[in-house]
């Protein structure tokens, strides 16, 4: 579940900050 919400959440803006 956790994993889930790094996925969709803090991937995403690791990638809006590039």
């Amino acid at each position: 579940m956790l994993l889930l919400f790094f996925c969709l959440f803090v991937l995403p803006l690791a990638v809006t900050k590039l």
